[in-house]
């Protein structure tokens, strides 16, 4: 009778481990989804970031010739008259 508890023992011990192995396969590959989404995002972010450094970029460009112009057609027109 002892020996048929501890074969029936031996086989609960060996379906613990596999148990064990299922979910942390499982967990493994819930992971792996999280960090392959989380790359895809960030990749989608720093897309983003470049195209809005990019138009800073312009806008800043914009804005130099606007006041170079300004400062071109207006103040030295204003200091050329006043003299």
């Amino acid at each position: 009778m002892q020996a048929k508890q501890s074969g029936s023992w031996s086989k609960g011990r060996a379906v613990l481990p596999k148990k064990n192995s299922r979910l942390a396969l499982d967990m493994m590959q819930k992971l792996s989804h999280q960090l392959r989404a989380a790359e895809n995002r960030i990749a989608d972010l720093k897309a983003e970031v470049a195209a809005y450094q990019e138009r800073a970029d312009r806008v800043e460009q914009w804005l130099h010739r606007v006041y170079t112009e300004i400062e071109i057609n207006f103040f030295s027109k204003a200091l050329s008259g006043s003299a």
